[in-house]
């Protein structure tokens, strides 16, 4: 699932997608991504909050969540038709 997930985050702006990064993939505090990014932590709390809800949006929108035979959630890319 999280190549899945990874190419949605590739359709966020630089400033969600490093924020989630930095979050999520590196686990870093509120503290060290304020200093890493040069913004104060109410700025991160506000930026982490907004990328959270558009890769959400994102994911809503182009991907499908199912249960595969192990009961293992995947992330399928939906159709167009």
């Amino acid at each position: 699932m999280s190549t899945c997930v990874q190419r949605q985050m590739d359709l966020l702006p630089d400033a969600y997608r490093a924020i989630l990064i930095l979050s999520d993939e590196k686990e870093f505090d509120l503290r060290e991504m304020a200093e890493i990014l040069d913004i104060s932590i109410e700025n991160v709390k506000v930026r982490l909050h907004r990328a959270r809800k558009k890769l959400k949006a994102i994911l809503e929108e182009k991907c499908l969540f199912e249960k595969d035979e192990r009961a293992v959630l995947v992330c399928l890319p939906k159709t167009v038709n």
